[in-house]
């Protein structure tokens, strides 16, 4: 019994650490889904089947979510995520004017689509 509260605990630090660093903007697409699945238990082929999809197809839709934070959504040059009102991933070719990268956001407290 004393284990499983420990588990318990563990468990619930682990949430509370994952809610924090999404907060904080310190987790990537790929290490949240990791960190998920770490707290649902659930293996790749588990959270795969779980969503009706084979496990290739789970890698690659990951590889193109962590792809999509660095390349520009207008002409697919190397970018950057920013906010301008929503996030974005732009080149400084393509990035309007008064965006802000979304790290410097994010550290303002902000959430991107939300007003301030």
């Amino acid at each position: 019994m004393a284990q499983e509260h420990t588990n318990q605990d563990a468990e619930r630090e682990l949430r509370a650490a994952f809610y924090e660093d999404i907060k904080a903007g310190k987790l990537s697409i790929a290490g949240a889904v990791a960190t998920m699945r770490r707290i649902s238990r659930l293996t790749p082929g588990d959270f795969a089947r779980h969503r009706g999809i084979d496990v290739d197809t789970l890698e690659q839709i990951e590889l193109a979510e962590a792809l999509s934070a660095h390349i520009c959504e207008v002409c697919g040059h190397p970018g950057r995520v920013l906010v301008h009102g929503s996030a974005m991933t732009r080149c400084l070719d393509h990035a309007p004017a008064g965006s802000i990268m979304q790290e410097d956001f994010l550290a303002q407290g902000k959430v991107p689509g939300i007003a301030p």
